[in-house]
């Protein structure tokens, strides 16, 4: 009986056995891919592919593996078989992917991109993709150069500041073993610490790293990335301060989620002595931002030192892609406001690594369709000027990219550049990161490496001046000035203080416009070319007319004899002081109507009202609020602009045209300074 139960368990486990082990491998396989460690993840994949004949949703995974750890050509190869071809089986997630892959593979997969990004976007969006192009980027002659203290390790993510370079790397610490104990599930690399480089008068690099460690107490046995360094002045004294990204530890462990992940939150750190050290402070603050089941990482912070950014994956209600960029306004006291979405860039796909530069400029990466135009492969580094303006809405975005040699058909991101540091032709050594194929001793490797090449930085010129009254030659307080470029593109917009004064930051030789405004005064636009002078500094002094307090001599309205229509030539006039006022409704004004000395003073009295009431009629019905029409009075023959006694000492011939001129309807602002009746005898 023993021997035929033998028998029997033998049996069922060779005919049972191998679905049992390809499950066993699959279930593996998701819970380290959950956990982020694809290579653990590939290998059971792929045995339970080859030895156990796992289906097609095995074999997405397995591509979604190898898109995470950018080898886009066997993912793609897995994404085909698959989707199946008319079968269309991949998720919507999957197919951006598979879609991202083939376009990093070069331009005869386009079409084949094209047709997988119009599938995924029918999930997401109605908007019409016929549009959705590739970008066209121009050949440079500028190389990008592979820095020298590149490991055989992940490198990334350099900051400047002080001639000092600060990087990430998953490099072999000097003071451990060969192999350190502890590997990174996602790529089998040690985990991420900071470092830093000397920068050597720019053409060299040498790499700086202390032996025992001390120069980052910061660094522990979790991961420590992504930092972004700034100066602020404590009690009167300069200090540096960093925030970065990096991994919970208790009692030097590392503290892992239900899920098995450790998430990375924002921390922040100062330098005391020449060591970066951690500072509660600002981790308390950041705690605003930091989240329990989602990472929360690559932080960049804004030149004033007023705005936080950084990326997560969090699902909040307005996310919109797979990692998104959010911002965080710093309150005085350092805390941090309710996060905001990056919204004017962010997609359904991937953005992050915002860097904001001393200019403005915020620099990122992105995988998604920007301005309806795909990259050159997977993430590329993308621009927008003058962030903090678009943000208030002083300025309009316009998102640029940033071409070769810093974007690649592979993945470009964590880009970095001093404005100020120009050369004598205008540029500065941009730093980023790729994992591009390069060669070396070892021979062909696709792993990151920080890069630096130079980007040209327009020169900025600045345009100062003051805007006064044309009359009196006072300052005037509160006017705005806006800078319009030669498209018509408001570039910036400032209020001014009781000084008058302005100034801009401009970009060289390009024309430009200067639109001058104020309550009560007439607008004035200049257009200005730059490259007619060789001055630094332009200078323009700003005259602004007042309104005239009796609009009589802009808005013209005289009537013929014993008559109260509204002729053509008065209708063309006060259609003029219509579209005056329905441009500023702030301005209320009395309309006054007059009539000649000819005929009875009551007969006058009541025709004038009658050309009073007209005259308010014909422009409400041309759509002017009646609230800026305080009163329409008739004054009857009581106020002319020529006197009868003056009428008769005229030639004969003259009287007509005078007694006309005093058949009128006048418009008197409200409130006008220094307004006199013009109610006088001639």
């Amino acid at each position: 009986m023993k021997k035929s139960i033998t028998h029997l368990v033998l049996f069922l486990t060779l005919l049972y056995g191998g679905n049992l082990f390809g499950q066993l491998r699959v279930e593996l396989g998701d819970k380290y891919f959950d956990q982020f460690a694809y290579k653990k993840a590939i290998r059971l994949y792929a045995e339970a592919i080859e030895k156990d004949g796992a289906g097609w949703t095995v074999k997405a995974k397995l591509a979604d593996c190898y898109y995470f750890i950018s080898k886009p050509a066997k993912a793609v190869e897995l994404y085909k078989e698959a989707d199946g071809g008319e079968k269309q089986r991949l998720k919507s997630s999957q197919r951006y992917r598979y879609a991202l892959c083939l376009q990093s593979l070069g331009q005869n997969k386009q079409g084949e991109a094209k047709t997988q990004l119009t599938l995924f976007y029918q999930d997401y969006t109605d908007k019409d993709l016929s549009n959705l192009d590739f970008r066209s980027v121009e050949p440079t002659e500028t190389v990008a150069e592979n820095l020298s203290f590149n490991s055989t390790y992940s490198d990334f993510g350099a900051v400047v500041i002080n001639d000092t370079l600060y990087f990430t790397s998953s490099r072999e610490k000097p003071n451990q073993r060969k192999h350190n104990k502890k590997l990174y599930k996602w790529n089998e690399q040690p985990f991420l610490d900071i470092y830093s480089a000397e920068l050597n008068n720019h053409p060299e690099i040498e790499l700086l790293i202390p032996e025992d460690s001390l120069k980052f107490e910061i660094n522990t046995v979790a991961h420590e990335a992504g930092m972004t360094i700034f100066k602020d002045s404590i009690m009167g004294k300069e200090m540096m301060f960093m925030y970065y990204s990096g991994g919970e530890v208790n009692n030097n462990k590392i503290v892992y989620n239900k899920r098995g992940v450790s998430n990375l939150k924002l921390m922040g750190a100062r330098r005391i002595v020449n060591q970066w050290v951690t500072d509660s402070t600002m981790n308390s603050k950041l705690e605003r931002l930091n989240l329990d089941n989602f990472s929360v990482g690559n932080p960049a912070i804004s030149p004033d030192k007023k705005r936080l950014f950084f990326v997560t994956c969090a699902p909040y209600p307005e996310a919109k892609g797979q990692t998104d960029i959010y911002y965080s306004d710093i309150n005085k006291d350092g805390s941090f406001k309710k996060p905001v979405n990056l919204s004017i860039i962010n997609t359904p796909g991937r953005e992050s690594f915002p860097f904001v530069a001393s200019d403005g400029t915020l620099y990122f990466s992105s995988d998604g369709p920007q301005k309806d135009s795909l990259g050159l492969g997977m993430l590329d580094i993308y621009r927008v000027r003058q962030i903090n303006k678009v943000l208030n809405g002083e300025a309009a975005s316009n998102i640029e990219h940033l071409g070769r040699p810093f974007n690649s058909e592979k993945d470009d991101f964590a880009f970095f550049i001093d404005p100020t540091e120009r050369d004598d032709d205008g540029r500065a050594f941009g730093y980023f990161t790729s994992n591009r194929a390069r060669r070396d001793s070892t021979g062909i490797r696709e792993d990151d490496d920080i890069y630096r090449a130079k980007l040209k930085i327009e020169k900025k010129r600045i345009v100062i001046g003051v805007v006064s009254d044309i009359k009196t030659k006072d300052y005037l307080e509160d006017a705005i000035v806006e800078l319009i470029d030669s498209e018509g593109k408001i570039l910036d917009t400032l209020n001014l203080n009781s000084s008058g004064s302005f100034k801009f930051e401009i970009d060289n030789d390009r024309s430009f416009n200067l639109r001058v405004s104020k309550t009560r005064y007439f607008d004035r636009l200049i257009t200005v070319n730059p490259s007619k002078s060789s001055d630094d500094n332009l200078e323009y002094d700003l005259e602004l007319e007042p309104y005239p307090c009796d609009l009589y001599k802009r808005s013209r309205i005289e009537f013929a004899r014993n008559s109260s229509e509204i002729d053509s030539i008065s209708a063309t006039s006060l259609n003029k002081l219509r579209d005056f006022l329905m441009s500023n409704s702030e301005i209320r004004i009395r309309i006054e109507s007059h009539t000649d000395a000819i005929g009875s003073d009551v007969d006058n009295l009541k025709l004038s009202q009658k050309r009073a009431d007209a005259t308010e009629k014909y422009l409400t019905d041309a759509g002017v609020d009646r609230d800026q029409i305080l009163s329409a009075v008739g004054l009857g023959e009581n106020c002319p602009i020529h006197s009868e006694a003056f009428i008769k000492s005229q030639p004969s011939e003259m009287s007509d045209d005078y007694h006309r001129q005093n058949r009128r309807s006048k418009f008197i602002i409200e409130d006008c300074e220094g307004y006199a009746s013009d109610c006088i005898e001639d």
